[in-house]
């Protein structure tokens, strides 16, 4: 006789509750006003990229509302939306330094009525005191480039590269031409005079090989996203470029005689003769 057995119980296995998206952190009004404080220079360059770090401030602070509404946003706060992100969109395609940065200021003013009950700091006031300010920054900006223009022209020379000088909040920025904070210009003379030229463009080839070797990045529909990446097979040959650069400027008849400047030897004593 045939036994039959009982199909064995198969213990019903509940799916797991989806986890809630991570809380995202609360943007403090504090950290943008760090920031417009780079907005106070004469380099446009730097005032483009200060109001780019301002915008993904105010991508944060979407965020955390969009988190906290859960999703939700008036029309009239989506009617800003749509207006910031179409002149941000603008700024990003534009080849004009001086319309991309006004794209950007009207984006951030239009970003400012979206999130009007964050009560984030005012741009306006920050482009007010820069505007009563410039005569005094392009008269700093005038006197660096007398102080140190003729170091700045010899590296020019030598790298075949527009190389300027400005009071920066990093030490350096890089646009259609490269900005060196006047801290570090200041250390680069100082290079030189003890070591030679050669030195301060063996400390200036990160910078240099990145302005040579940067391409603009494009999203899945070919626009540009407004940041920057590094192609790193160019940046070596961006290295093997420029130091080809200064060899030919090296042996050039305007060149400076001595290139790199040998350590001198310590004195000894009378005591340890």
């Amino acid at each position: 006789m045939q036994r039959s057995y009982k199909k064995p119980r198969v213990k019903r296995v509940k799916p797991p509750k989806p986890l809630p998206p991570p809380k995202p952190s609360r943007p403090k009004r504090g950290d943008l006003k760090k920031i417009y404080k780079d907005l106070l220079t004469t380099d446009r360059e730097q005032r483009i990229n200060t109001l780019a770090k301002a915008m993904a401030w105010y991508d944060q602070v979407q965020a955390y509302l969009a988190y906290k509404n859960e999703g939700k946003f008036t029309t009239r706060q989506l009617m800003y939306k749509n207006t910031s992100e179409k002149h941000r969109s603008d700024g990003i395609k534009n080849k004009s330094a001086t319309l991309k940065e006004l794209c950007f200021q009207n984006s951030i003013l239009s970003y400012e009525f979206m999130v009007n009950g964050y009560k984030p700091p005012k741009l306006a006031p920050i482009l007010k005191k820069l505007k009563s300010s410039k005569s005094t920054l392009n008269e700093h900006r005038t006197n660096m480039q007398k102080k140190h223009g003729k170091f700045l022209t010899q590296l020019k020379e030598a790298l075949s590269l527009n190389i300027k000088v400005d009071k920066l909040s990093t030490p350096y920025m890089i646009g259609d031409d490269i900005t060196l904070d006047k801290r570090l210009v200041i250390n680069l003379r100082k290079v030189t005079r003890k070591h030679g030229l050669l030195s301060a463009i063996v400390q200036l080839l990160p910078v240099t090989s990145e302005k040579m070797s940067r391409y603009a990045e494009v999203d899945n529909n070919g626009n540009k996203t407004g940041r920057y990446k590094v192609d790193y097979h160019q940046r070596y040959k961006a290295v093997l470029e420029l130091l080809n650069r200064f060899n030919n400027y090296a042996q050039k008849e305007n060149a400076p005689r001595s290139i790199v400047r040998k350590a001198k030897p310590p004195q000894t004593t009378t005591a340890e003769k």
